[in-house]
């Protein structure tokens, strides 16, 4: 019996290309009170979820259409996060520290 793989439909990890834009560059980073980054994509709606490094989602937030994003870090505990951020074009990610309050 022949088996045909379709090589298209093989996902390599949460690295490839055509799954993720670049990374997020956040600032301040650390941050103890707020992180603020530039929306790759700032005339479309986007959603973002941050997660601990446990792999619990803590946040999930909608944005609107805006060149700068500022979140507020004062519900987290202090300790390493990944932001996923989805635009209607591509995914990315970026990491970031929250330190002791």
């Amino acid at each position: 019996e022949n088996i045909i793989l379709d090589s298209s439909l093989i996902v390599t990890g949460i690295n490839d290309p055509r799954v993720f834009g670049a990374d997020l560059s956040f600032f301040p980073n650390p941050t103890n009170t707020s992180l603020q980054f530039r929306n790759p994509h700032p005339r479309d709606p986007g959603r973002l979820s941050v997660w601990n490094m446990g792999g619990q989602k803590v946040m999930e937030k909608t944005i609107s259409s805006q060149e700068w994003v500022t979140i507020s870090t004062n519900e987290l505990a202090a300790g390493a996060y990944l932001l996923f951020y989805e635009s209607r074009q591509k995914y990315y990610k970026g990491k970031f520290i929250v330190t002791q309050k």
